[in-house]
């Protein structure tokens, strides 16, 4: 997806369901052209909890709010290669 996305210019429509918390961070993540592992890094959270987000499977609330405040843009990303 980052060649593509590299290519484009632009990220194209992902087809995700934007309104639930995973389909933000999955648009999240391909926007600033991130990986699970580095979410998973910069949120200090095991990569297999981004994979169950992303999935829409039954998060703990403090995970939901490492989530929220990255996609407020509260936490700096430093394994972004924006």
């Amino acid at each position: 997806m980052k060649k593509i996305i590299d290519w484009l210019g632009y990220v194209p429509p992902l087809g995700v369901d934007n309104t639930t918390l995973g389909g933000k961070l999955y648009e999240y993540r391909m926007k600033f052209r991130l990986t699970q592992k580095d979410i998973s890094l910069d949120l200090k959270m095991d990569n297999f909890r981004i994979v169950n987000i992303e999935n829409g499977k039954a998060l703990k609330t403090k995970n939901i709010e490492k989530i929220r405040t990255l996609l407020d843009g509260n936490i700096p990303v430093k394994n972004s290669s924006v």
